[in-house]
């Protein structure tokens, strides 16, 4: 049982040490694409990335102003149960 652990323990560092060396070469190919390209490595990076970016920036806008005024202007002597919601 313990010389199985320690197998484990071992296989464990191999796979973390060649994992740190595939994102080392991977980062250095993206820095190589963005200075080819002229863009910045973030930018390839979302490109290169499979990973989503739906989160929109919840900056203030005249739009949301200007809906979340009326809103509380309408909702003001209703219940709570009766409000409009504020989308």
């Amino acid at each position: 049982m313990k010389a199985r652990r320690v197998n484990l323990h071992a296989d464990k560092d191999a796979m973390e040490k060649d994992i740190k060396e595939m994102l080392a070469c991977h980062q250095t190919d993206i820095e190589d694409l963005a200075a080819k390209h002229g863009r910045k490595p973030d930018y390839i990076k979302k490109i290169v990335t499979n990973q989503t970016c739906y989160k929109t920036a919840r900056n203030v806008s005249l739009h949301n102003a200007i809906i979340h005024h009326k809103n509380i202007e309408i909702n003001a002597g209703m219940p709570a149960f009766f409000h409009f919601p504020t989308t």
